[in-house]
């Protein structure tokens, strides 16, 4: 197991990883403004097994991290492509050797694992036959997922959505409402605050700031898109901020006016970011957790499919941080 300090290096093996991410690239990485250390297993000088862990300082941060998703264990795209009988037993002796080096660096392991992890027994089998070493624990997750290849443009798409939502959609767009592409980050931050408001929660500083810098980064580093959705007289109702990889978007940030809420802004703007990363040759859009009753239903209206995927930590029972 060695260290990778080449960014680019790193950012080619997430790219070409069915596990990987926008989430582990480095210019997302950065943006966080934590520590963070990259890992490979290598065979030959070719990286067969990846994972980042994100510190301050000595501190080994738990997952998920906020506004991320998918940091954890990424297989290169050899591994993935062996045939089933091959791979499963690589994937079980690749975990097993990378669990037991890095448990040698940190006190702990704390990864948001992708939905593509169907075998997770690598993982669950951590200190098998010595559990006083600690074990992880696993927390199921569920996003919802939309494959943009189930259709091919709007009119085919929207008989698919819940009634409601094609509705509202088309309400929107009757009203008068209008879906523009911005970089104020400014107002993105003030309709989440309200947002964060509205459902008795608290938009801290530390938040705040976390949601600028990424939202600046993937602006200036164009892995993102912030749209904003006007009423008829120009006041912003509605803003989202999506980020996007090479196979999916990720509906990373949506906000609202309370006061706008019935407009439905939230709506056209959804499906505009559907639209647009269909446009963009991409996949699939992950709507980035579907965990909460409100915002799970919201989401899944557009047809995204609950997927499952797990938050997996372990902390060595001898040592602290």
């Amino acid at each position: 197991m060695v260290q990778c300090t080449d960014k680019t290096r790193w950012d080619e093996f997430v790219r070409n990883s069915l596990q990987g991410s926008i989430f582990c690239q480095t210019a997302f990485l950065d943006a966080l403004r934590v520590d963070y250390d990259t890992w490979l297993i290598e065979d030959k000088g070719k990286a067969q097994l990846g994972t980042v862990i994100l510190r301050k300082g000595k501190e080994i941060l738990p997952a998920p991290h906020g506004f991320t998703m998918y940091q954890g264990p990424m297989f290169s795209n050899y591994v993935n492509a062996q045939p089933l009988h091959t791979r499963t037993a690589l994937i079980l002796k690749l975990t097993e050797e990378f669990l037991a080096n890095l448990s040698q660096h940190y006190y702990r392991l704390s990864f948001c694992l992708h939905y593509s992890h169907a075998d997770v027994r690598g993982i669950q089998w951590f200190n098998y036959h010595e559990p006083h070493k600690g074990q992880f624990s696993f927390v199921l997750q569920y996003t919802g997922l939309l494959d943009l290849n189930q259709f091919k443009d709007l009119e085919d798409y929207l008989p698919n959505i819940r009634t409601t939502r094609r509705y509202e959609y088309r309400k929107a767009v009757r009203g008068g409402m209008k879906v523009e592409s911005s970089k104020d980050i400014d107002t993105l931050l003030y309709l989440h605050r309200l947002t964060f408001e509205r459902t008795g929660l608290v938009q801290t500083d530390e938040i705040a700031a976390m949601a600028k810098n990424i939202a600046c980064a993937a602006l200036n580093n164009k892995f993102g898109e912030m749209l904003v959705c006007h009423n008829p007289s120009g006041e912003i109702v509605s803003a989202t901020l999506f980020l996007f990889d090479e196979r999916c978007a990720y509906y990373l940030i949506g906000a609202n006016h309370p006061a706008q809420r019935n407009s439905n802004g939230n709506t056209l703007l959804f499906m505009e970011n559907i639209l647009l990363s269909k446009n963009r040759g991409l996949r699939w859009v992950d709507t980035c957790g579907i965990n909460s009753p409100f915002r799970g239903d919201f989401k899944t209206s557009f047809n995204a499919a609950p997927v499952p995927y797990f938050v997996v930590t372990w902390d060595d029972p001898t040592k602290s941080g």
